[in-house]
């Protein structure tokens, strides 16, 4: 029998639930975080406060499958989906140099219109025009604006990829997250050059882009023994929060449509190709389910 705990990091909650192998809930825990607004365009919240809830919730769920029906339930293995577009710089040591710019935050507008003038090319080559809800302004706003943090720079990660760095000491990404950045070719499944050179961001400076639902790495010393989940547990990718929903509502396949509504509210289908003539105002990602299955959404 196998049971996987389900990490969910959301805007105002992280959720841990472990499933079996025919999906029912054996355990789950919630922890609540808020990010601070400083003002109407600056969102932050520190990365600590996430790496918190995430070893607390495992920490819990853990103690719960020990304690399960008088006998040991095994965890085989921990999956983590999350909201997409937050960025967080890291120092070459993998320390956070700046608290979290989460994705509701717009102090990147500036950067963002000029950036604009070149949406032909990025519509084209990453399936979303600019916007700063994605990682790309983000980044490209950090470098600009932030000095200090810019000059100490070695690799920009958003929430998932830094709680999976934690847990496995390892980075790694995947399409649906890439997908959200306006950097990753939608079609060819890499960072595009042209998007990199455009925005002023180094490949280096990225994770690796992996299938949605990979195994990313395995839980190192330092989180099992932070957690007390067994050193060499396989960690999955799982693709992000918007995606997974439309998988778990059935969206898999064209004409099903998926509505989510959280902080905020999302519409979406999913087609077997990139069109052609896709509308501007809808956004085209990759889904969760397949590589070769793409998601239109309106937010």
């Amino acid at each position: 029998m196998m049971n996987i705990l389900v990490i969910d990091v959301g805007t105002s909650s992280m959720r841990g639930i472990l499933f079996d192998r025919e999906g029912r809930i054996l355990i789950q825990k919630r922890e609540k975080y808020r990010p601070d607004y400083k003002s109407p365009v600056q969102v932050e919240q520190k990365a600590g406060d996430f790496y918190h809830a995430l070893v607390q919730i495992v920490n819990g769920i853990v103690s719960g499958a020990a304690e399960a029906a008088g006998k040991r339930l095994v965890i085989d293995a921990l999956s983590v989906t999350s909201q997409r577009s937050a960025v967080i710089p890291l120092d070459r040591l993998g320390q956070p140099l700046m608290p979290a710019v989460m994705w509701q935050d717009t102090r990147n507008a500036a950067v963002c219109r000029e950036l604009e003038k070149e949406n032909d090319l990025v519509f084209q080559l990453s399936g979303t025009t600019v916007n700063t809800v994605f990682s790309g302004g983000k980044m490209a706003w950090i470098k600009r604006e932030c000095p200090e943090a810019a000059s100490r720079l070695s690799r920009f990660v958003n929430i998932p990829e830094y709680l999976m760095y934690r847990m496995t000491g390892g980075f790694a990404s995947d399409y649906t997250y890439g997908s959200r950045s306006n950097l990753m070719n939608l079609r060819e499944r890499r960072w595009d050059p042209r998007l990199l050179e455009l925005f002023g961001i180094k490949s280096e400076e990225l994770c690796p882009l992996l299938e949605p639902g990979s195994v990313v790495g395995t839980v190192n010393k330092e989180f099992a023994r932070a957690t007390g989940l067994a050193e060499g547990t396989p960690v999955i990718s799982a693709g992000g929060d918007q995606q997974c929903a439309a998988v778990g509502q059935g969206a898999i396949s064209e004409g099903i449509l998926s509505i989510v509504a959280g902080t905020g509210a999302y519409l979406a289908v999913s087609c077997d190709h990139v069109p052609d003539c896709l509308p501007r105002e809808l956004i085209c990602n990759c889904s969760a389910f397949r590589a070769d299955i793409f998601w239109k959404q309106m937010s």
